[in-house]
Parts: structure tokens; C-alpha cells; sequence
């Protein structure tokens, strides 16, 4: 048996950016990849929108990474031309920082799943950035209205325990005085100090108003907040991994994702509106991505996919890939290398092609069994060559704007990928044939079934 390719120790070892780019790029699913480019996507869409718009969008991005913001343009553009594993971003940022490997090591770490674990070790790699002088200004703001909306979003939660409670005690007691006690004693003061300390206090008036209402919420009912923190240490993550495993699962019922993901919403706050195929494809195409990091013709080529429907457009309320997604950009399979030969797997994708085209469908098959990447992008499925078409899901609501900027970045870079793949002619050399196992494709259909 040979060696498992180390995916972050072969992209070192190669030399040109395009390998280098194509190797990050048909390496997506590995969490090293992966988080450079939805990191980079997110940036950059954070920085295309007006300030406001861009602290709403920061609001509920999972993926607004602070080693981005730490970052030259150079380095910037540099992470764009060859797209390195993640720790490689961290270790850019921090050159010439003066960091110990220690420290180091905890800014690289990922957070886990853990919520207690998470909070403590993003409250170690914030004292870090603070006392390295790594925190700028402008995701500190950042940080102050993530944590803002996180409250907002708890203090729907608890409101409605809490007035459920209430009515309890109502009906228990007969006794509207003991109800107004009840609400007057914990959830009125709690829900309110730390409304204000969120919204008006800054960092020192926040941790004491924290500690008051721990010591306070301890002394009233010390099994209550044991119960609390399993509920919220244990179960939560817990709940979260099983929903994530059995997500795409045929015993996961669709009704019971669209459940989940609308009660997700209804907390959420965000106003989902009706998905508008036409508006959604011209903001795609007045999306401006003009970094040096990105060649034109990958735009171009983007911009004229999206115009002529090579590229899909979905609801995401049609097709729950994820179960905490507001947008994603995948890619469908439409034509697999079986040795020398080219299948095609989704001739209706074809047809369309054929329409377009003017021709007729057998004509058009031959012509993409010939020549796949006149038409299609490539990527690797089941670990064999594949040719596949683009599908940015997207949930129509305030923020789409910075959605669809993330969504289309990202399928820039896959045009670019897709142009060093025609130009290279690297079907059959060392670089494709070692990432047989680490293509980002997929086949299915969402009309029914997730992808």
C-alpha cells in the first residue's frame, strides 16, 4: 500500500502558483483549504459593501476569519494566486509579530464543537491578539456586533422560557402577584443588564455585569444553572453533530429539515423574502471582483455563465444542503472520464447546452464527449476525472448582497482554476492524478433528495 497523500505537505512541495492554486482549489474538502477559501470569500465580501451593510453581514457570517483582516494586500492577493492551507494564512499574518510557538499554536488551533472549549479558547486567542496588538479596530467592531446579535437571538430564547414560566406559576399559584414576583426576582433584571451592558457598556462594565449575574444566578438556583451548562456544554454540541451527520440522510425527512432550518430563521431574525431568479442573477452579474489576484478572464468567463444559465441559480429554502447555511456554491456533475472516454450523466444539463447552442442534442453530446472544457468546468468525483456545471444556492433576505458576493468570489476562483486546467493540459500529470481524492463535486439532484 502507498503512502496517504498529506494534502498541506504536497502543496508545499510544489513550485508555480497555478499548481499551487489548483491543488488548494480541487482540495476544498480537506478543513485546511476549505476555511482559506470560504475565509477569503467572506472577506471579500465583507470589504464590497457599504459599512453598515458589511457590520449586518459580519453579523451572521460563519466565516469572517480575524487572520484576514491581519493581512498586507500583498499577502492578500498572494493567499488569492496560490490559495494555501489555512495555517499557512496564520503563519503569514504572524510574521515578524514576535509570537511564541505556544501562542502560535493556540491562534492556528480550530475552534471545537464544545461551546465551553470554544468560548475559552477564543477568549485565550483574543488576549493573545490584544497583547500582541493583532486586533484592529475594525473587527473589534466586528466582534462588539456578532456578540450583539448572538444576544439578540438567546434573548428571544430565554423571553419566551421565561414568559412560559411565568404563566406557569400563574396557573400553579392562582396568584398574579406571585407571577409578577417570579418575573421581577431573575428574568426582568438578568434579560435587562445584560441587554445594556451588550449594547452600551464596554468590555470591563460587561465582565462585571457577567460576574454579578453568574454569582447571582448561582446563589438563586445553583442546580439550575448545572442544569443549564449540560444543556448548554453537552446537549447542544451534541444535538448539533447528530442533526450534521443525519442531515442529508434519507431517514432525515425533508419535512423536518425545512422545520428546522425555518425555526432557525424565525430566531434568527432575518426577513426571508421571495426568491427572484432574474434579480438574484443580475447582482451577480454587477458583482465587482477587480483584485490583481484574479485574471479578468475568469470573470469574464464567470459573468457570461451566470448571463447565458450555465450557471444555477437556487432557493436555498429548495435545496438544504446544510443545516446552518444562508448561501453555498457547489458544483453537479454532468460528464465523468472512464478512460478515454467521456459519459455523460446529466444530459439534461446538456439539452440546455444543445438549445443554446442551436444544435441538435446529439450533436452537442459529441461535441462535449470531445471537448468537455469548452463548456464545463473540472473537478474529481469518486476519484475519476469529472466535467461539471456551477449552482450557487442563496437565501433571498437583507443580507444577500454580501451572500451573493461570497457565492460568486468563490466561483471566480473556480473559473480560474478551470482556465489553469485548459491552458496547463493537466488531465493526465502528476498534479490532477494525486487529488483523486480531494475534488469538491457532487451528483444528485435536489428536486427531492439532497445533493
Amino acid at each position: 500500500m502507498g503512502r496517504q497523500l498529506d494534502p498541506i505537505v504536497y502543496w508545499a512541495g510544489l513550485r508555480g502558483e497555478d499548481e499551487k492554486f489548483l491543488a488548494g482549489w480541487l482540495m476544498w474538502r480537506h478543513p485546511a483549504f476549505r476555511s482559506t477559501i470560504e475565509g477569503l470569500s467572506a472577506y471579500r465580501a465583507y470589504k464590497s459593501l457599504p459599512r453598515e451593510d458589511g457590520l449586518r453581514y459580519a453579523s451572521y457570517s460563519s466565516f469572517l476569519f480575524d487572520v484576514f483582516f491581519n493581512l498586507s494586500g500583498d499577502q492578500l492577493v498572494a493567499v488569492e494566486r496560490t490559495l494555501p492551507p489555512y495555517p499557512r494564512v496564520w503563519e503569514m499574518a504572524l510574521e515578524g509579530r514576535g509570537l511564541t510557538w505556544e501562542e502560535i499554536e493556540v491562534l492556528r488551533s480550530r475552534l471545537p464543537l464544545n461551546p465551553f472549549r470554544a468560548l475559552r479558547l477564543a477568549r485565550e486567542r483574543e488576549r493573545i491578539l490584544e497583547r500582541r496588538g493583532l486586533v484592529s479596530g475594525e473587527y473589534r467592531l466586528i466582534l462588539e456586533r456578532q456578540r450583539l446579535e448572538d444576544w439578540r437571538v438567546m434573548e428571544k430564547a430565554l423571553g419566551a422560557f421565561y414568559g412560559v414560566t411565568g404563566i406557569s406559576v400563574l396557573f400553579s399559584t392562582g396568584s398574579f402577584l406571585a407571577m409578577l414576583l417570579y418575573v421581577l426576582s431573575f428574568p426582568l433584571p438578568y434579560l435587562g443588564l445584560r441587554r445594556l451592558a451588550l449594547q452600551y457598556g464596554g468590555r470591563r462594565l460587561r465582565r462585571y455585569v457577567n460576574a454579578v449575574l453568574a454569582v447571582y444566578g448561582f446563589a438563586r438556583s445553583p442546580f439550575g444553572v448545572l442544569i443549564g451548562g449540560l444543556e448548554y456544554g453537552v446537549l447542544s454540541p451534541m444535538l448539533a453533530r447528530i442533526v450534521e451527520r443525519f442531515w442529508g440522510s434519507r431517514r432525515f425527512p425533508g419535512w423536518l429539515r425545512e422545520r428546522l432550518y425555518g425555526a432557525q430563521l424565525a430566531v434568527s431574525g432575518l426577513r426571508a423574502g421571495r426568491f427572484d431568479e432574474r434579480d438574484i442573477r443580475d447582482r451577480l452579474l454587477g458583482l465587482r471582483i477587480d483584485s490583481p489576484g484574479i485574471p479578468r478572464s475568469a470573470v469574464e468567463r464567470f459573468r457570461e455563465e451566470v448571463e447565458s444559465g450555465y450557471i444555477e441559480v437556487v432557493d436555498i429554502r429548495r435545496a438544504l444542503l446544510d443545516p446552518w447555511a444562508l448561501s453555498w456554491y457547489r458544483r453537479r456533475v454532468v460528464a465523468v472520464q472512464e478512460g478515454r472516454d467521456v459519459k455523460i450523466v446529466d444530459k439534461d444539463f446538456v439539452r440546455m447546452l444543445a438549445e443554446r447552442e442551436g444544435m441538435g442534442l446529439g450533436e452537442m453530446e459529441d461535441r462535449v464527449r470531445k471537448w468537455p472544457l469548452m463548456y464545463l468546468g473540472f473537478d474529481y468525483w469518486n476519484g475519476r476525472p469529472a466535467y461539471t456545471r456551477d449552482v450557487i444556492g442563496v437565501l433571498p433576505c437583507e443580507i444577500v448582497d454580501g451572500l451573493l458576493y461570497k457565492e460568486g468570489y468563490t466561483a471566480v476562483l473556480g473559473k480560474r482554476a478551470d482556465e489553469i486546467v485548459e491552458k496547463r493540459m493537466l488531465l493526465d500529470t502528476h498534479v490532477v492524478g494525486k487529488l483523486a481524492s480531494g475534488g469538491r463535486t457532487f451528483l444528485g439532484d435536489f428536486r427531492g433528495e439532497p445533493w
